[in-house]
């Protein structure tokens, strides 16, 4: 049996503190996909073989792939800004509210697709 449900890539509106806004394109990761990042193997939730050497790590990979693309999001002299790895990276370190706003945006993403999931098994 497969699930109906397809995971769709979302765009999601953030505005700065200055007022200006920019979209993302979000890429919700199931837990699946989560749990092959962490590579966890235990059932309990222990970490067997984590490949990551730091919570950092883990945190900016999942971050790199949650992050599909951007429009409106400009160097501090308006030039558009490219939606690679390196430009996610400082846009995580260097934007705290905008990451901040984003995190949750993808949370919430990735919840209800996992509710969708949930529903469609029970129903099936």
């Amino acid at each position: 049996m497969k699930l109906k449900i397809e995971k769709k890539e979302i765009w999601v509106a953030i505005e700065d503190e200055d007022g200006s806004s920019a979209e993302f394109l979000i890429n919700p990761l199931s837990a699946k996909e989560i749990a092959v990042l962490l590579d966890i193997k235990n059932p309990k939730g222990r970490f067997q073989s984590q490949p990551f050497g730091t919570a950092y790590d883990y945190t900016i990979t999942k971050w790199r792939k949650n992050i599909a693309d951007w429009r409106e999001v400009e160097t501090e002299k308006g030039a558009p800004l490219a939606c690679n790895e390196i430009n996610k990276e400082l846009l995580y370190l260097y934007n705290s509210k905008v990451k901040d706003k984003l995190v949750v945006a993808i949370e919430e993403i990735e919840i209800s697709f996992e509710e969708e999931k949930k529903i469609e098994i029970k129903n099936s």
